[in-house]
């Protein structure tokens, strides 16, 4: 749900976001089912991959996209895939306990808050320039509509004794017209 939010994932890639949302739900059932059900242990462990290859993938995107953040976004995301495959597979048997495989967990958690928390950070940063920016935008249209507004009243002003030149013109005009004038 934060990767989403985070790479405005609804915006830009709908249908990526739509599959990420059904694995999403896909995993959290089996997640639920695995309490039960010892079979679904396996599953849950191949859809929380598949999900993160997913997330990777987004992050990939938003950097297609030009969306800077998304760099710290993309390591929090593979790093933490990676620990937490090696914290598996040491409770699986496959990799030899030590401190470092032992607490790859632990490790995966600190490095992903670590990077998103830069990930986050650099967003921000984005986020105050497009402010700024926009800022910016607004204080020349309110100096546009400003200039715009005194000179109406600088052509109202010119207009008013104008008018009133041509009300005099016309009355001249047409007192000569019907002899009231030698």
């Amino acid at each position: 749900l934060f990767s989403e939010k985070f790479l405005n994932l609804g915006l830009a890639t709908p249908k990526l976001k739509q599959v990420i949302y059904y694995v999403l739900y896909a995993y959290l059932s089996i997640v639920a089912m695995s309490l039960f059900y010892g079979f679904a242990m396996p599953i849950s462990f191949l859809l929380a991959l598949f999900l993160f290859c997913l997330l990777i993938y987004a992050g990939f995107v938003s950097i297609y996209r030009g969306f800077a953040p998304a760099k710290y976004y993309l390591a929090a995301t593979g790093a933490s895939l990676c620990l937490q495959i090696a914290f598996t597979f040491t409770h699986q048997g496959f990799i030899n306990y030590s401190f470092w495989s032992f607490n790859s967990l632990s490790f995966a958690l600190i490095i992903d808050a670590l990077l998103l928390t830069l990930a986050i950070a650099s967003k921000i940063e984005v986020l105050q320039k497009e402010n700024a920016t926009n800022e910016r935008i607004l204080t020349l249209r309110s100096r546009q509509d400003s200039i715009g507004e005194i000179m109406g009243n600088i052509a109202h002003q010119w207009k008013s004794p104008l008018a009133e030149l041509g009300a005099m013109v016309f009355s001249l005009r047409t007192s000569l017209m019907y002899g009231a004038i030698s």
